[in-house]
């Protein structure tokens, strides 16, 4: 979840960096948040996903997929991946985005 809580912070702060007012930060926070998050697997179940290969494509290049990943195989060890891959590999990865966006926060935020 940590990483999940990275992630979603360090979008909030571009987000807070590009919006000009606080309507047009809710509505880039909702264009950032929303449709990822059905995708990942947060609301979706990931047995929808990996059966649209679409979806499943999708889902792979959203940052949120993986935290949400390893959330869901820590509550379920049987439930099915986005590929079949240890859980170690959505570990790094989740640690690459994390450290990625918290990057991409900090540029923004200090050429804002």
């Amino acid at each position: 979840m940590i990483f999940l809580s990275i992630i979603c912070s360090s979008i909030g702060i571009i987000v807070a960096v590009i919006a000009r007012d606080y309507k047009m930060a809710n509505a880039l926070s909702m264009l950032f948040y929303l449709p990822p998050a059905w995708v990942s697997g947060m609301y979706l179940p990931i047995s929808v996903i990996t059966k649209s290969s679409a979806l499943k494509i999708i889902a792979m290049c959203l940052p949120f997929s993986y935290p949400v990943a390893i959330i869901n195989y820590g509550r379920n060890q049987g439930l099915l991946l986005l590929f079949d891959s240890p859980i170690w590999v959505f570990i790094l990865i989740s640690l690459a985005l994390s450290i990625v966006f918290v990057a991409l926060a900090i540029v923004a935020f200090r050429f804002r």
